[in-house]
């Protein structure tokens, strides 16, 4: 490796790490609220939290990895071009596609270690996930301790249960009250009291069976006249077996990969399983989920490839912007292509397009559109905006010239400023970064969760003819949320960036010469943050409760499930 590629990827390589970093702690916090909750409702152990955690962060990683190479490309490739160190290089007589070889080295780098984890790693990771989530729901659905007494309960599907005691010795219930309604043919309600009563459940079969003794059961027909018939029967012992809800069955019974948790050799016995298949409609419906997850495992690595290979020219273009507008432009791209990515990656599986075609377009057209810019690169700037570049210049020497001549002009006498004034210049200046890096912050916090809930629940979006304004709705209603989760969090990072911004610049030490305590910068930044918590405070105690509950019934609208009862 020549001295060059090493120094070159000496720049790029640690904002990408940096980027990667932040990604993947960004997606995590988002998780840990969700697995925070269930943890919660369901009483689970430390060890068991950390597990699902753990499974998720190679989905993560694949995920991340080809955002962070575009965004270290571009932070170290704009550095170099701000520091004049490109033009060093060209006057040295080093063409400008020596630096295609190091930022092509770290994408293919990333390539290799996407498709490693996403091929191998991710599979098995979601599937223990999978896993301990079904051990997780059917040790607390199973459990009867969960029946507490004198609370009605209807966790068991088409039953309203109640009871008044636990007997001590058997854990057998007392004074049962059990409420059903059968639908179908003759629609019935049907009151049944019992002296005792016990409830099991049948792991093998999933079903819940409730055992009842020495009480009575009350019937009557809801879709007849006044006179039908209402009916009393005393039982000894009357048995009832209910189907638990599906996804407790589904996890009762031996729990089967599906296609994100199947590694390459399983996916591919798959494809060839699904195109041997006699129905044509089964046979498409399996054959088009195989293929683009197959695809997908090529095709989203490979981002990190094109990703880099288009972060060259953008890095060399935005000299003056520096890691401010890269992190905007890398965000920008990164939103495009991922909403394009998961339309087609749905409209692939439901075998609306070729699953090659689908999943493989978006890197086509990045692909090409970096191969332009690289081209045009290259060859140099046209004499057309060469013209335009100079006419630029010679307006801003006239206007240097005229503001230099009003500066020389004579003035009035100004009112001197008193060193207890605020807010001062300096103040003004830490508040502008300390805004900068949260206003970064929080975007990175919104994109990353907006297309995270795209991707994920674009297929039921599609699977119940919801449309795309009710998605994108929820994600609204989502976003006060997100803002009063990350305040604090953003809040520290902004201050840590900011003060670390100035001590690298060595500013605190021109404040300090300049007589001004280091204490008295963290005046602004106070009556700052003390804002920010009085925003989080009204976003908790006024705006979230609407807003969730909104954007609860819409995912519940997006998702098809039942909506909750809310009174």
């Amino acid at each position: 490796m020549f001295r060059l590629d090493r120094y070159v990827l000496s720049e790029i390589l640690p904002p990408t790490l940096i980027s990667l970093s932040l990604y993947i702690f960004l997606l995590l916090t988002n998780i840990l609220f969700d697995v925070a909750r269930e943890a919660i409702q369901n009483q689970l152990g430390l060890g068991v939290v950390l597990k699902l955690l753990y499974y998720q962060l190679p989905q993560l990683l694949v995920v991340t990895l080809p955002m962070s190479v575009l965004l270290g490309t571009l932070i170290g490739i704009g550095r170099l071009s701000a520091d004049s160190e490109l033009v060093a290089l060209q006057a040295a007589g080093i063409p400008f596609r020596a630096l295609l070889r190091p930022v092509a080295l770290l994408g293919l780098a990333g390539t290799g270690v996407g498709f490693y984890f996403i091929a191998y790693v991710a599979p098995e990771g979601a599937y223990l996930h999978h896993l301990i989530k079904g051990e997780v729901y059917l040790s607390r659905y199973i459990n009867t301790d969960r029946f507490a007494p004198r609370v009605f309960h209807d966790s068991i599907p088409g039953v309203l249960l109640y009871y008044d005691a636990r007997e001590k010795d058997t854990g057998g219930l007392s004074r049962v009250f059990l409420y059903e309604r059968e639908t179908g043919a003759e629609s019935v309600d049907r009151v049944t009291v019992a002296q005792r009563g016990e409830i099991r459940f049948d792991g093998d079969s999933g079903r819940v069976h409730l055992r009842l003794e020495n009480g009575a059961t009350h019937a009557h027909p809801l879709d007849g006249g006044p006179l039908d018939p209402y009916s009393v029967t005393s039982f000894r012992v009357y048995n009832i077996s209910k189907g638990a809800p599906a996804f407790i069955q589904a996890f009762s019974r031996n729990l089967q990969r599906n296609h994100r948790e199947m590694p390459l050799g399983a996916l591919a016995a798959e494809i060839t399983a699904a195109r041997a298949m006699s129905n044509p409609i089964v046979r498409r419906i399996r054959l088009s989920l195989a293929r683009t997850n197959w695809h997908e495992r090529f095709a989203l690595p490979a981002a990190a490839l094109i990703f880099a290979l288009l972060a060259l020219p953008l890095g060399l273009a935005n000299r003056r912007g520096g890691k401010a507008s890269g992190f905007v432009l890398s965000l920008g791209i990164v939103l495009v292509y991922w909403i394009g990515y998961s339309v087609l990656r749905d409209l692939a599986e439901q075998g609306h397009l070729s699953p090659p075609v689908a999943l493989w377009v978006p890197n086509l057209v990045f692909g090409v559109f970096a191969l332009l810019l690289t081209l045009r690169r290259g060859q140099g700037r046209p004499r057309t905006l060469r013209s335009l570049e100079r006419l630029r210049g010679a307006w801003r020497q006239l206007v240097a010239r005229r503001r230099a001549g009003a500066d020389h002009a004579p003035r009035g006498p100004s009112r001197p400023r008193l060193r207890s004034e605020f807010p001062q210049l300096i103040d003004r200046y830490v508040v502008r970064n300390f805004v900068t890096v949260f206003l970064f912050v929080m975007a990175a916090v919104y994109i990353v969760y907006v297309l995270v809930e795209f991707r994920a629940l674009l297929p039921d979006m599609m699977d119940n003819n919801v449309a795309t304004t009710v998605l994108f709705q929820y994600l609204g209603f989502r976003l006060p949320q997100m803002t009063a989760n990350m305040l604090p969090i953003a809040c520290l990072v902004s201050t840590l960036v900011g003060l670390g911004l100035m001590a690298r610049a060595r500013e605190d030490t021109a404040v300090t010469a300049a007589g001004v305590s280091l204490y008295r910068l963290l005046l602004p930044l106070l009556l700052v943050t003390l804002g920010l918590s009085v925003v989080g405070y009204y976003l908790q105690d006024k705006v979230l409760p609407a807003t969730n509950q909104r954007a609860e019934a819409l995912k519940d609208r997006v998702t098809g499930h039942t909506p909750r009862r809310r009174d």
